[in-house]
């Protein structure tokens, strides 16, 4: 199935298939984040949790609309050389 039926179909989902390439090192730091969050709602006030986990949705907002600002960058970027390297396509000399 090529790229475009793919994406037709809802089958590619760009923001969940990024992983950074040093995965050891993105899965350490996520398992810290992780239990400091758990450590979080273990210590918090009620109040305080709500008030955390207000804020951790906020960043996540965030966080997910600068991926969506990084990837139609980085989309329409390769766009504009691909249309740059065939509207600058020369015959080869002989």
């Amino acid at each position: 199935m090529s790229i475009l039926e793919l994406l037709y179909d809802g089958k590619v989902y760009p923001c969940e298939e990024i992983i950074p390439q040093n995965q050891s090192v993105y899965r350490a730091v996520s398992g810290q984040v992780g239990d400091a969050y758990e450590y979080l709602l273990r210590e918090l006030s009620p109040e305080q949790v709500r008030r955390f986990e207000e804020m951790d949705k906020g960043r996540t907002k965030l966080s997910n609309m600068q991926a969506y600002a990084n990837f139609e960058y980085g989309f329409k970027l390769g766009a504009m050389l691909m249309s740059e390297v065939f509207s600058n396509h020369q015959e080869p000399k002989e």
